[in-house]
This record gives C-alpha cells, sequence and structure tokens, in this order.
C-alpha cells in the first residue's frame, strides 16, 4: 500500500529550490501559479500553469519556479513511498525516460481540490485523517495516471520543443555576456519570432528569462557556499557588480548580502511544507 511521506505548499515571489538534488520518495507536484524550469537527465523543459511534475524515487533533477510580473508562484507537492505500478520499477509513475511534465487539462481543479485536501489534513492531523489522506492520494493517483497516459500518446508540438531548445540554449550560456539576438541566430530564427513564441510560452520574455536565471543561479551560491559576493556575480554572468545589485534587488528585494543572512537552506528539510520567500 503506497503511503505519503510529505505533504506541503510552497507560496513564493520566486524559487529556485535546492541544488541537484533527489528524493528517496516519488515527488508529485502540481503547479498552481507561475511557470517552471526543469533540468532533468541533460534535458532542460519547462512547465505552465496546472501542469504536473512527477519526478521517480532518487531521480536527480534541479527544478526553479518563476512568475510573470512578479505574480508570485505557487505549487501543492506530495511525496509518495511504496507504489508498485505493473510493468514499472517500484516508486515510479511514468516509465523510464518520461518527460516529467504532464499537463491535467480539464483535471486541474479536481487534482487540485485533491492535493489541497491532502495537505490541510497532513498540517491539521485530525482523528481520521490518514483515512482520508489515503483515500485523496487513491484519487488523486487514479487521475494522474490518465492524464500521463494521455500525455504520452500525444507527441510534444513544435512550439514545447522550440522553447526547450531555447531553455537549454540559454541555460549552457547565460554565464557569458549572451544576448536575444544570440538565440536567435542559434536556432536559426528571427529575434522578433524568439521573443514573440518564447514571452508566450514561458511567460518571461528571452531577455527577463536570463536575468531570472542568473539571479536563481546566484541565491544557490550565496546560500550553499562561501564565495565571495563580487565572484559570484562574475560567475553568473555578470560584468559590472552595480548591474548585479540592482538585478538582485528587484528580483529578491534586498541585497545579496542581506540574502545570505536571511536565509539558509542548507538541506532539504529546512524548506519545510510551507515556503514563504520575500
Amino acid at each position: 500500500m503506497p503511503s505519503i511521506v510529505k505533504s506541503g505548499w510552497l507560496h513564493a515571489e520566486s524559487y529556485s529550490g535546492l541544488p541537484k538534488h533527489y528524493h528517496p520518495s516519488i515527488e508529485i507536484i502540481l503547479i498552481t501559479k507561475g511557470s517552471a524550469h526543469i533540468e532533468i537527465d541533460g534535458r532542460h523543459l519547462y512547465a505552465r500553469e496546472r501542469d504536473l511534475l512527477i519526478y521517480p524515487a532518487r531521480q536527480t533533477h534541479f527544478d526553479e519556479f518563476f512568475s510573470e510580473s512578479g505574480s508570485g508562484v505557487e505549487n501543492y507537492f506530495i511525496r509518495i513511498s511504496g507504489l508498485q505500478l505493473r510493468d514499472l520499477p517500484g516508486d515510479c509513475v511514468l516509465p523510464p525516460g518520461s518527460s516529467p511534465v504532464v499537463p491535467t487539462g480539464t483535471f486541474a481543479d479536481e487534482l487540485l481540490k485533491l492535493f489541497q485536501l491532502i495537505y490541510r489534513e497532513c498540517t491539521l492531523r485530525q482523528p481520521g485523517c490518514s483515512t482520508i489522506v489515503n483515500r485523496a492520494m487513491l484519487g488523486a493517483l487514479l487521475i494522474i495516471l490518465r492524464v500521463s497516459e494521455r500525455e504520452r500518446l500525444e507527441e510534444m508540438d513544435e512550439t514545447r520543443i522550440f522553447c526547450c531548445q531555447a531553455l537549454e540554449y540559454i541555460r549552457q550560456n547565460f554565464r557569458n555576456d549572451i544576448k536575444v539576438g544570440d538565440i536567435a541566430r542559434a536556432l536559426a530564427v528571427s529575434h522578433s519570432h524568439l521573443t514573440h513564441v518564447f514571452s508566450r510560452e514561458i511567460r518571461l520574455s528571452p531577455a527577463r528569462y536570463i536575468t531570472f536565471l542568473r539571479i536563481s543561479e546566484a541565491k544557490q551560491m550565496i546560500l550553499f557556499t562561501q564565495q565571495d559576493l563580487h565572484r559570484i556575480a562574475k560567475a553568473v554572468g555578470y560584468g559590472r557588480y552595480s548591474i548585479f545589485i540592482s538585478h538582485f534587488r528587484n528580483q529578491t528585494g534586498m541585497s545579496p548580502e542581506e540574502y545570505r543572512l536571511r536565509y539558509n537552506l542548507s538541506s532539504e528539510e529546512d524548506c519545510g511544507d510551507h515556503i514563504e520567500l520575500a
């Protein structure tokens, strides 16, 4: 019988998560606000509001969440152990090698209610909560299996492939002095076409996404290393420290020094079930 080992809710302005990591159990995330960039098995993918992210146990990955116009990000997540599906390895929902991004389509609202119910019951721990949580978990799994099977039968559309290629190029080159024109030339498209498609799908312009990625990487280095802040700025692609400071303040509301003092996310457990980041 599968069981939930952790349930949580994340609410933040943006969130770049842990460095590349894995969990000993299945992790299923329902994005309820914002978008996400995922790196897994050397692939760069993205997910949108109402999509699921499904990671098998012990699958190394990295994800970061961002929003359009600073409206914030939000998701619910559950971690499940002891799941065994026919023809699949243990603690796995999708076939090995599948994309972890699964659109929920018309089932989004129903899944949200189940995730909210699980989170509320796990938080309050009132009498009978185990029965309610188990039933809600099984209901959610049945829906997830249905939508994931449907997704596997559909080909990834050209737009999603194009945006994944753009994300991969940015991820590999953001530490250099890249411009939007460099990305467009690498993908053999015009500047305007890249900007239009990328902005529509990712919900940020290419230029804003480069900035977001640089600051997200800087936040990781600030929290998980003791490197000098000037060296961190250069490492993430900033030739001028003053520009780094300006972009960092715009994205976090504080200076790098203040950020290092305020947060210490050095372990998975420190991230908690309910996350509030400025």
